[in-house]
């Protein structure tokens, strides 16, 4: 079967559906609080919105029955360990004002990544894109909405992280982003997300 490539019907209900459930979610969070830290916001918003597409890609793939499941508490488990450890290195760093320094420069494309993909996959815009897909059977159509969304939830999360870069402190925005990231990660170990 082709599929329907411009059904806007699974356009716009995918674009809706995954920007609504993406506000205030821990994949939003976090790519405010790396735009906060970090002077340059292209690695972050890249790495934040390529790992949501591959994880709508992968999503889709579940849907039309093409993929393999991954299990969702190993993920869960893994973007835990992730966020800790990122968060514990945070902690470490913001002790000295010459290491936040140092740090600021260039984030690590691949570390935002990594901590977008393992977040989102099992999310509930992961399950929600599954839906979709199966819902619709038009998986271009779900995924050009699922890409437009994803493109402007980073961008928002760039957006506001920078705004609050210029209003706070370094060392505070540091202590956050660390608090953030070490109480995500406790959470995603616990299984209470």
């Amino acid at each position: 079967m082709v599929p329907d490539i411009f059904n806007l019907v699974a356009i716009s209900s995918s674009f809706l559906f995954i920007l609504l459930a993406e506000i205030g979610d821990k994949t939003l969070l976090m790519t405010v609080s790396l735009a906060a830290r970090y002077k340059f916001i292209l690695h972050i918003f890249l790495g934040s919105f390529l790992a949501e597409v591959l994880v709508s890609v992968i999503g889709i793939s579940l849907g039309v029955g093409a993929g393999i499941i991954i299990p969702i508490d190993l993920t869960s488990r893994i973007a835990g360990i992730l966020f800790i450890a990122f968060g514990i290195v945070s902690l470490r760093k913001s002790k000295n004002e010459e290491d936040f320094k140092n740090t600021t420069k260039v984030p690590s494309f691949l570390m935002v990544f990594m901590l977008v993909a393992t977040a989102e996959i099992g999310d509930k815009t992961q399950l929600a894109t599954i839906a979709m897909a199966i819902e619709y059977q038009s998986w271009i159509s779900v995924f050009l909405g699922a890409v437009a969304a994803f493109a402007m939830t980073s961008l928002i999360g760039v957006i506001v992280g920078r705004s609050l870069s210029k209003k706070l402190s370094s060392k505070l925005i540091t202590k956050a982003s660390a608090a953030f990231f070490l109480i995500a990660g406790a959470i995603l170990l616990l299984g209470i997300f």
